[in-house]
């Protein structure tokens, strides 16, 4: 069915007072009958969605209007459709009030810059109905060579249209060409682990997850052995999955495929084929938690929810470990991936600094060799944490992407920090880091995030899931 673009009309909003963010949004993740407070929604898109960087953009170069978001009139009411993320950026950039948590960098933003790029009225485009507009997002995110959303995002995305009142059959007449079955096995797989019981509280919040790695678990569950292990079967017309096990035996295999999908024990290259030694080792391990047939099988929907875990206070921990891998070859990259995970930098300002500074230079280094190539050294016999950020750069330039310039300007940014490069480990147990080197300097927790938000998009590439390589 062909989508006809030129008949949608268009027309200029006021961001503030026109615009309503979508509770229907995929990228939220949430399953909400209900209208939510519209500053839970932009609070999310700022937690979640990394909103405060497109907020950055939007400050530093200007409203981009290539991409105009997509609305739709419900209920008197104009919804963004696509492009919930920017409309949040600029939401929040008119009323920094709306995220406490990122408030004070949002007026930083502004008292820097100002707010001659940050218009308050922006041109729309209007769909004509939410059905056509779900195609349009179907074309964007999941089958175009522009990056797609997550694969669980993806699977959510036919997930949401399931639970409000399609049937498969429906949707894989409406979106010709994309494997709606698979999308919905996947999501209903996820959904099933957020069903199990589990001891560790921290595993039900994980299982959850917007970027739960249902590649991993999608190498378990599409092999017809880990099925008949788990009880678990697929409808092959719809992709509909039910549980035809014992709850509580389900729920002990639960808690260790997904604690072991948390500490990174398995992952799509432990697991990149059922022959392969790692697998078939995996399977072994496995069967210990076999799960006992039930008498009657029940689909996920059916199934009861967990109880709901208790609040945790948010730990003064960094953001952004769990998307970090270590290089195989080097275990000393997962030892500082862990350390630096569960330290409270609040507590430990100097420690955590001192800490991220190492795992950068380890990871470069590590990452260097891991390729075969050596790091030059512009003085002394030891290669210095500014040789290694010189050779990442020239890697970047080479292999990069379309993200090469993003990244080496960070490399700039950071090598202008005389505070990062100016002192370097020694191969010996000599430490000459400014941040305890110098009787006079000391790290407080903000030196600590700003730190660590320069470098995290670097981490991001050196420690980058090597399947994607």
């Amino acid at each position: 069915m062909r989508l006809d673009m030129s008949r949608w009309d268009r027309r200029a909003f006021n961001v503030t007072t026109d615009l309503r963010l979508d509770p229907k949004n995929v990228r939220l993740g949430l399953g909400l009958t209900t209208d939510p407070p519209q500053g839970d929604l932009i609070q999310n898109m700022f937690g979640e969605e990394d909103a405060l960087e497109l907020a950055r953009v939007i400050v530093r170069v200007g409203w981009l209007t290539h991409e105009q978001p997509i609305v739709l009139e419900e209920a008197g009411r104009w919804v963004v459709i696509e492009g919930n993320r920017r409309i949040s950026a600029l939401k929040a950039l008119h009323n920094p009030r709306l995220v406490p948590a990122f408030q004070a960098k949002l007026d930083g933003l502004v008292d820097d810059l100002g707010m001659d790029t940050v218009p308050e009225t922006i041109e729309c485009i209007i769909a004509p109905s939410r059905d056509e507009a779900n195609r349009l997002i179907a074309t964007l995110h999941t089958s175009t060579p522009r990056k797609p959303w997550r694969p669980l995002r993806q699977a959510q995305f036919f997930a949401r249209q399931v639970d409000a009142g399609k049937t498969v059959a429906t949707l894989i007449e409406e979106y010709p060409g994309i494997n709606v079955k698979k999308f919905i096995e996947t999501a209903e797989m996820q959904a099933l682990l957020t069903r199990a019981n589990y001891e560790d509280d921290d595993l039900l919040r994980y299982a959850g997850r917007a970027n739960f790695p249902t590649t991993t678990l999608d190498r378990l569950t599409s092999n017809p052995a880990f099925r008949e292990l788990a009880q678990i079967e697929v409808d092959g017309a719809t992709g509909h999955v039910s549980l035809a096990g014992e709850k509580a035996t389900f729920d002990r295999l639960a808690e260790k495929v997904v604690g072991d999908i948390k500490a990174k024990r398995i992952d799509t290259r432990r697991l990149n084929s059922t022959d392969s030694e790692t697998y078939n080792k995996y399977m072994a391990e496995l069967q210990p938690y076999t799960v006992k047939p039930a008498g009657r099988k029940a689909s996920v929907a059916e199934l009861p929810p967990p109880s709901k875990p208790k609040a945790k206070r948010a730990p003064s921990r960094l953001a952004g470990t769990d998307d970090l891998y270590p290089i195989a070859a080097f275990p000393s990259t997962e030892r500082l991936i862990r350390e630096i995970s569960g330290l409270p930098y609040k507590s430990y300002p100097n420690a955590t600094l001192d800490l991220t500074r190492t795992l950068l230079e380890k990871s470069i280094k590590a990452y260097a060799e891991d390729l075969g190539q050596g790091i030059g050294r512009k003085r002394g016999a030891f290669v210095y944490l500014d040789d290694a950020l010189l050779w990442l750069d020239t890697d970047i330039e080479s292999n990069g992407g379309r993200n090469k310039k993003a990244l080496r300007q960070v490399i700039t940014r950071l090598r202008s920090n005389d505070r990062l490069v100016q002192h370097s480990f020694k191969a010996s147990k000599e430490l000459l880091d400014a941040t305890n080197h110098n009787h006079h300097v000391f790290a407080v927790p903000k030196d600590v995030v700003d730190m660590w938000d320069s470098m995290i998009t670097l981490l991001k590439y050196v420690l980058r899931d090597r399947a994607d390589k």
